[in-house]
């Protein structure tokens, strides 16, 4: 039943939404369900957002689809296929320009490898 609002808080004014007024509420018009009650124009938009605008958030690391984004920003801090960037390192042969993390590490390096030089 279309027609003029039947108070006012009535119509519903969303962008992009379309609902259709049926006996004292709204009708969605993709998935025909019908909202009742004094809070039906905030429920409806709720619904529509959730239901039929939904974008699913996905891990931009692995892929994994998320239901809301607070889920997929947690899985993204700790994600198993996250690969941390290596620090450039500080410790490098003058030898062969090989580095190292820890100057323990080159020492064992040197000390193995260029003996002799």
């Amino acid at each position: 039943m279309l027609g003029p609002p039947k108070s006012s808080w009535f119509p519903l004014v969303l962008p992009s939404i379309i609902s259709v007024e049926v006996d004292s509420g709204l009708e969605c018009s993709v998935c025909k369900m019908v909202f009742r009650g004094p809070r039906m124009k905030g429920v409806y938009q709720s619904h529509f957002e959730t239901i039929h605008q939904r974008r699913s958030p996905a891990c931009i690391i692995c892929g994994r689809v998320f239901n809301n984004e607070n889920d997929r920003k947690n899985h993204q801090l700790s994600c198993p296929n996250f690969v941390k960037p290596k620090p450039p390192s500080q410790h490098i042969c003058h030898h062969c320009q090989r580095s190292f993390d820890t100057a323990k590490g080159l020492n064992i390096h040197r000390a193995l490898y260029h003996r002799w030089k």
